[in-house]
């Protein structure tokens, strides 16, 4: 069980009346997704292949279209670009996982220091960013990705996050922005997806993290800290050495898998458990197991049958 520390640290998001038509669960998600991208209604409708205005009427509650197709493209969104996954906060905060990286993140927010998280996709890292962002609102939490990692891209989201004038104006002038406005705060600069970070942005934070004197904690998959090491590892020496404690997430317990089963699906039998933990060996596997485990709670709720081992593996054929 997480500790009552634990237990105040992730109430993420207020409870919201529920809607007709809407999953509200994901749409709560979706909002604190689309906060911490900040990714205009336009950005989002483009990734989603639909209309500004369709996302914009979902977001308001007044879409009257097919409100569960644009769901299943949101949930896969999310899935796809961020790891936000349909499991309760509340428990996800208590695995093993989001433990170390929380206790990563403290420090480099306390110490000041640079960090880094090495673990392959579906591991718990961006689900943890986004509730320590959420906790500690002083710290910002941006997200790379292959449309956004170039400099200009990486400082632009961090100006974002601090209130500065981005537009028309040039990086080094924005750098020297960006560094007077963290300059001395007790604050953690959260970079999510960073092994697509280009060389120029890991410069560029580097230089806030030696200029502002602020916590950076870099959130990425294994290829982060392979690449710092490969043939041109002298060109991350500046960024290695820095490095005050890395975290590596290679596996999941069981405790993991019935923390995850209670919250989601509970009352479980052992051999379901079992089953699940042996799904969830392979890295990144937990967020399949997630995904089961919703699967299961569906298919039980609506066909009115007991959760069993036999039903979970009709549902994994599928």
């Amino acid at each position: 069980m997480a500790t009552n520390q634990a237990q105040a640290a992730i109430k993420i998001v207020p409870e919201i009346q529920p809607v007709e038509g809407y999953n509200m669960d994901l749409h709560d998600r979706f909002e604190i997704w689309r906060e911490i991208s900040g990714d205009s209604v336009n950005q989002v409708a483009r990734k989603l292949s639909r209309s500004a205005g369709a996302v914009s009427q979902y977001i308001n509650f007044k879409y009257s279209g097919d409100i569960a197709g644009l769901e299943k493209d949101i949930r896969n969104l999310m899935v796809r670009k961020e790891d936000l996954r349909t499991v309760n906060p509340e428990t996800f905060l208590a695995l093993s996982a989001s433990k170390k990286l929380w206790e990563g993140m403290q420090f480099c927010k306390e110490q000041k220091k640079m960090g880094a998280a090495i673990a392959p996709a579906g591991s718990s890292k961006t689900r943890t960013g986004v509730a320590f962002t959420k906790k500690n609102p002083g710290t910002i939490f941006v997200t790379a990705d292959i449309t956004k990692r170039s400099l200009s891209a990486i400082l632009s989201m961090i100006a974002y996050r601090e209130n500065c004038t981005a537009y028309g104006v040039k990086n080094n002038e924005l750098l020297d922005r960006i560094v007077e406005n963290l300059k001395w705060k007790q604050d953690l600069l959260i970079i999510d997806e960073a092994h697509l970070l280009s060389w120029e942005g890991f410069e560029a934070i580097r230089t806030i993290y030696d200029q502002a004197k602020t916590g950076i904690f870099y959130l990425g998959m294994p290829h982060l800290y392979s690449q710092m090491k490969g043939k041109k590892g002298y060109l991350w020496d500046q960024i290695l050495s820095r490095l005050a404690i890395k975290i590596s997430i290679t596996s999941v317990t069981r405790d993991d898998i019935v923390l995850l089963a209670d919250a989601i699906c509970p009352g479980l039998p052992k051999n379901c458990i079992d089953f699940l933990y042996e799904q969830a060996l392979e890295p990144g596997r937990l967020r399949v197991v997630s995904g089961l485990l919703d699967r299961l709670r569906y298919v039980s709720k609506s066909e009115k049958i007991p959760a069993n081992l036999q039903l979970l593996k009709e549902i994994i054929k599928f």
